[in-house]
Order: structure tokens, then sequence, then C-alpha cells
């Protein structure tokens, strides 16, 4: 038997092992695992596969939630049996991610749908066999490069995004990633996000008709002074005159092309 589900994992830590193999895959927030003696943090991009029986201890961040696959040992397809031939992380590329979010999204909708959990949960798991079954290469340690911390901050903009909490994902010490995520980016950490919400916000400007207030929240800004500020200091420019010279661009022009 397989099945499908999406949980929060409690803040305290809590360990159990189960007759069942089980991959745990992110749709939000962070969870530490302890496998067997193999430590490794679930993050955005990074899950991990516990084989049946193995004995492990495991806890949430706040506003965590994770995907769970658990399959039966007498329906492990051969597909997937080096999946679990031991405890491992692995990376999900962009596209998988995208599909896991929309998984959570339908289960979401319709919690009690025992048809559409189950059509989900062979979909689903059949991206993870074509993409993992011939190549299946676990990380040693649950941490995510560079790129992967750039996306992380393109997608997460709306949080706080603390440098301890992007090195904790990098698997570095604070100083140690400040200087790697600069060679990266060619800027700090505090620069490289800030630029980022500024184009966020210039594009929600020239597109939508969403208060300021709204726009400030949503792209990752604690008030809307806090972004007229930057906005004026940054690109010399007040959110309301942006909106006034750029609202409803056409369909040929990009927000990235009038940015300065």
């Amino acid at each position: 038997m397989k099945t499908l589900a999406v949980t929060t994992l409690p803040t305290t830590e809590n360990q159990h092992s189960h007759e069942h193999h089980q991959l745990v895959i992110p749709v939000a927030g962070q969870a530490d695992f302890n496998i067997e003696g193999k430590r490794g943090r679930i993050a955005h991009s990074v899950g991990c596969a516990i084989p049946s029986q193995s004995t492990h201890a495991f806890s949430g961040h706040s506003g965590n939630q994770l995907v769970l696959i658990n399959i039966d040992c007498g329906d492990l397809t051969e597909d997937l049996t080096t999946m679990f031939a031991c405890p491992a992380w692995f990376r999900i590329d962009r596209s998988l991610m995208e599909l896991i979010h929309q998984v959570s999204h339908e289960l979401a909708l319709f919690p009690d749908d025992a048809q559409l959990a189950n059509a989900l949960c062979e979909g689903l798991l059949r991206s993870l066999q074509l993409r993992f079954a011939q190549s299946w290469q676990p990380v040693a340690t649950a941490t995510l490069a560079m790129d992967q911390i750039c996306e992380y901050v393109s997608t997460h903009l709306e949080h706080s995004l603390p440098v301890a909490d992007l090195a904790s994902l990098a698997g570095m010490g604070e100083s140690r990633f400040y200087d790697a995520f600069r060679d990266f980016t060619s800027a700090t950490p505090h620069q490289y996000i800030l630029n980022l919400r500024l184009k966020a916000a210039c594009k929600l400007l020239s597109e939508t008709n969403d208060s300021l207030a709204d726009i400030a929240e949503r792209v990752g800004f604690t008030s809307q002074s806090l972004m007229t500020r930057s906005m004026r200091e940054r690109l010399n420019i007040t959110p309301l005159r942006y909106r006034k010279q750029h609202h409803l661009l056409p369909e040929n022009l990009s927000p990235d092309e009038v940015f300065v």
C-alpha cells in the first residue's frame, strides 16, 4: 500500500520507527531529522528517504509543512529499491517542487477524497522514480548550494530572511556564508534581498492596483514607509510616482526594462 499525506511536525523532538519506507518532502519551512545517527535538515529543495524500521528522531521548525509518502515493503518496486538502501537526503529540482506545492494544495482542498489522494500519490511517486531511479545521487548533508539559496530567497521574499537562517540552510557559519554569498552574487545578502524586493515591488506597482501597504507586505518590507524609503534611496523615486509612470506597462515591456 502507498499513502500520501501532508503534515506539520511538532517543534519538540520525537522519535520512532515504522514498518514502511517513507519519503519526506518539504512544502514550507524546515525540519531536522536524525536517522540512525545520520543528521540532516529538510528544507527548500531537500527531502529525505527513511528506510523501513529505521529509528529516527525529528522536530520541525515553526511554519513547517511536509509531504509524506509511505510505501509498504511489499509494494516497493525495483525502480525504488536503491532509494531505500540506507537513510539519505536528496535534492529536488524546481519543477518537482512546483508539483509538490500543487499536490499539497489539492489535498488541502479535498482532504477526504481517497481517490484523489491515491492518484496524486502515484503521480508524485512516478515523477520521483523518473528522476532518481537511474541516477540516485543522495547528498551527504542536507545543505543548499548557493544557486539554491538564491532561488529560496526569490520564492520567500514575503518572509523575514535572516542571514543566520540562510547560512544554516547552506551549512555554513554566518561569516563564511557572507563571503561565499558575496562571491557568488557580487552583493551582500542584505543588498541582494533588498534588490529582489524592490524589483518585485516595482512589478506589482506597474501591474496591479493593490494598495502600497499590501505590496510592501507581499514583497517582505516590514512597513509601507520602509518600502517608500528604500525606493527613494535606491531608485530615486517614490512608489506613487513609479506607479503613475509605469502602471499597466505595454505587453512587450517588462518591469526589468524600467528598473533602474
